[in-house]
């Protein structure tokens, strides 16, 4: 069973009110809040489907609900409630938007088709909590979310009475619905079966992470018994239930002790993810502008790469009992080097320096020294991976640091003797990993040699809406665990303020990106927009009473976004401008400044 369980959610009552969108909606044609009506009826869903996924509106300029609210002009009431339901449903399952705002937007429907609506009904209550957080991206894509509920709904309404009772109550049924529509690109795919069958279904909104899950467990499979990937989940989850020696379904695979195994920051919606990367090419790189994140990337995607290595090799049961020994380890076994203009051959390679007694004499560097650790290593190291990140690679002369051991980035297994005296050959093992990040800003990736770019897997990093959010959470938890602000100001109240910050971050990238002065390598990444968190401290400390912290009711920002615009983003923006036209300069800076003071 993956049904999550959390008081603090409201997860019950989220559960229930699933219960009822099924039996009352989908089976009877009912509402869910409107009790007399018939609103998931045939002709409502059609009508849905008329004016809101076959009349899509791709304007850039409108929001989502401006372009809603324009879709269902001249619909019906039945079409106004049914929306309005349908985003009830899409709710649901999210904890990334406060209750208020979710009941806001059902509320909002009602009003544009003129219906009553009681907003003190009891079911409303479900919408304040929820099952987990399914990322920025399904509120960018709310609209193909709605779009692929509609139509699912569509097919269960089409069948006859008998026919929709045997469906729902057939979870594979269910799932098989959303396959036909081609929706599996959509969270929806993997969100409605966990709501309506939580006793099959992980409360997972992502194919990625399931498919980091099963692989990173994939030593608990016997490759055998099943082939669907929620159905290697349960298998899984069954048996890091029974080693770990708890409850039969209270394991989550977000606990710290499970994700660190399979988890590590995503680079984009790529769907080769950069740990399948690097085990398949042993050499990637990062790249993208500064403040994404690319360095802790590489150390994340670093230890990742460690544990399972361990987990597979020591079986389950060992790893969970030596947590202390695998984070030594991983500790052991990654090191970091910073590259600049000045690092040479001398310190990656080898290099002549002076000994004890005035003699000449080579010395290892780095690459040298990583080579020998890894010949010294125990037999019960042997294999184990070892990770040398290069940060900032492209700050050196690469041709010159590497020197004739270019090649072996290309030809794993090829012997190669060093020039000079004591000459020595070196062969790059199986074992050594190597990530490299690489900041735009300091060189454009056009310039990087050709020889280069084919040893390597390459990995883009931009600004990510999901990962703002994530560092954000981190750091106020610790502020609230280190009792610096008071207990009432959770990160669930602050989160929706968070996640419009998100959105004007992404306008103001991509204005930054169409400006002829700066372009896309001079985005600025999610770390700076972090920032806003110890600007939220100092504004939330001594307040007794809560409020609108970021942006006021009209959307204007309050002064921890302004002073997030004085003292990080507006210095960092001025001294990338620092070569433009001092008038096309503080045009642009006012320009960027209106963006993330009214979102304009």
């Amino acid at each position: 069973m993956a049904r999550f369980i959390s008081e603090k959610q409201n997860t019950e009552a989220i559960y229930n009110a699933a219960r009822i969108w099924r039996d009352k909606c989908l089976i009877e044609s009912g509402s869910l809040l409107w009790d007399q009506e018939k609103v998931w009826t045939t002709e409502n869903l059609q009508g849905f489907k008329k004016k809101f996924t076959d009349n899509p509106d791709d304007a850039k300029d409108k929001d989502f609900g401006t372009k809603l609210q324009q879709q269902l002009e001249g619909g019906s009431k039945g079409v106004y409630r049914l929306t309005a339901e349908l985003l009830f449903v899409h709710f649901l399952f999210t904890t990334s938007m406060r209750g208020d705002t979710k009941k806001w937007w059902i509320s909002e429907i009602a009003k544009w088709g003129e219906l009553e609506f009681d907003s003190s009904q009891p079911i409303l209550g479900s919408l304040y909590g929820g099952i987990g957080g399914p990322g920025e991206s399904y509120n960018i894509r709310r609209w193909k979310e709605l779009a692929a509920l509609g139509q699912v709904a569509l097919d269960i309404a089409e069948k006859d009475p008998e026919e929709k009772v045997r469906c729902l109550s057939d979870h594979e049924q269910v799932r098989d619905l959303f396959i036909q529509n081609d929706s599996d690109a959509t969270q929806s795919f993997h969100i409605v079966p966990h709501l309506l069958f939580p006793e099959y279904y992980e409360r997972i909104a992502s194919l990625n992470h399931k498919e980091a899950i099963a692989g990173a467990f994939a030593c608990l499979l016997d490759h055998n018994e099943v082939e669907q990937l929620d159905e290697k989940l349960l298998i899984i989850r069954s048996k890091l239930e029974e080693l770990k020696e708890v409850d039969p379904g209270s394991l989550d695979f977000y606990w710290d002790s499970i994700s660190q195994i399979w988890r590590a920051p995503s680079s984009s919606a790529q769907d080769f993810d950069p740990i399948s990367g690097l085990k398949n090419k042993r050499q990637i790189v990062f790249y993208g502008p500064p403040g994404t994140g690319k360095t802790y990337q590489a150390n994340q995607i670093a230890r990742v790469l460690i544990r399972q290595h361990l987990l597979k090799f020591w079986g389950v049961k060992k790893f969970l009992e030596a947590n202390d020994e695998v984070e030594a380890l991983c500790d052991d076994r990654v090191r970091r080097v910073q590259f600049h203009p000045g690092y040479g051959y001398e310190e990656f390679i080898r290099g002549l320096q002076l000994g004890k007694n005035g003699e000449t004499e080579y010395r290892n560097g780095v690459l040298l020294d990583v080579l020998d650790r890894i010949e010294s290593d125990d037999q019960d190291q042997k294999g184990l991976p070892f990770v040398l990140i290069l940060d900032e690679m492209n700050r050196a002369d690469l041709s010159r640091v590497l020197g004739e051991c270019f090649s072996l980035f290309e030809n794993r297994g090829q012997s190669l003797t060093l020039s000079g005296h004591e000459s020595r050959s070196i062969t790059l093992p199986d074992n050594l990993y190597i990530i490299g990040t690489m900041n735009l800003i300091d060189q454009s990736l056009e310039q990087v040699d050709f020889a280069l770019r084919r040893r390597f897997l390459w990995f883009n990093r931009d600004f990510s809406s999901e990962e703002f959010i994530e560092i954000s959470r981190d750091r106020w938890e610790r502020i609230l665990e280190k009792g610096e602000v008071a207990s009432k100001w959770t990160f669930d109240y602050l989160n929706e303020g968070l996640e419009e910050l998100s959105k004007r971050a992404i306008s103001i990238n991509l204005k930054i990106s169409e400006f002829h002065g700066l372009g896309k390598q001079y985005e600025i990444g999610h770390t700076y927009f972090a920032d806003i968190v110890d600007f939220l401290k100092a504004h939330v400390m001594n307040r007794k009473q809560k409020g609108q912290v970021l942006f006021s009711t009209i959307g204007e920002w309050k002064e921890p976004v302004q002073r997030l615009w004085l003292h990080s983003l507006k210095p960092l923006l001025e001294q990338y401008l620092s070569g433009v036209d001092s008038s096309e300069r503080s045009e642009f800076l006012k320009t960027i400044e209106a963006t993330l003071k009214s979102g304009s």
